[in-house]
């Protein structure tokens, strides 16, 4: 491995592919039981904090790249949804460019549900999308990747995205 100088680190332009979504944090003092109610009527267990974020894999990766000087820029798919504006002003925060991302109007906004337990240290993420389209080839067809020095990706179980950028590659 080739450690990167931080000083240096703030020329990379990085293409970071993959997911944007909202995360629902619930910070419990310990993982509920099956079929509880967790501090609806009662102060055992309810939960210690709860919070938005930005989330996804590729979004967290473009976070740490810029909080570290890179010029991470976000290539997904976003919903126009009630959402997007809170995503795409996050993203601002850190310095992460957002010209590429698709907005795919008439969508909701993927959002994974995730329970923290402060007793275990363990997380348990409910995810879920339910109409937001992934990249298409004809995304990718649309950036120019040599003004990039480093294109990441997380890509989904089934690998769809692999096989899409197999086939931009070869168009």
């Amino acid at each position: 491995r080739r450690m990167i100088n931080a000083s240096a680190f703030s020329q990379y332009k990085i293409l970071c592919v993959g997911h944007a979504c909202i995360d629902m944090i619930n910070m419990c003092a310990s993982y509920p039981e099956e079929d509880s109610k967790v501090g609806n009527s009662t102060k055992i267990n309810r939960c210690l904090d709860q919070h938005w974020q930005r989330g996804g894999n590729a979004s967290n990766s473009c976070t740490v790249l810029g909080l570290l000087g890179a010029k991470p820029t976000f290539f997904g798919t976003i919903a126009d949804s009630h959402e997007k504006r809170f995503l795409l002003e996050d993203f601002a925060k850190f310095d992460v460019n957002t010209d590429y991302a698709v907005i795919h109007e008439g969508c909701d906004s993927p959002a994974s549900c995730i329970i923290l337990s402060a007793a275990t240290g363990s997380r348990t993420i409910v995810h879920s999308n339910k109409n937001l389209p992934e990249l298409s080839v004809e995304d990718f067809n649309k950036i120019d990747l040599s003004a990039f020095q480093w294109v990441h990706f997380e890509v989904p179980c089934d690998m769809s995205m692999g096989r899409r950028w197999s086939k931009c590659k070869q168009q």
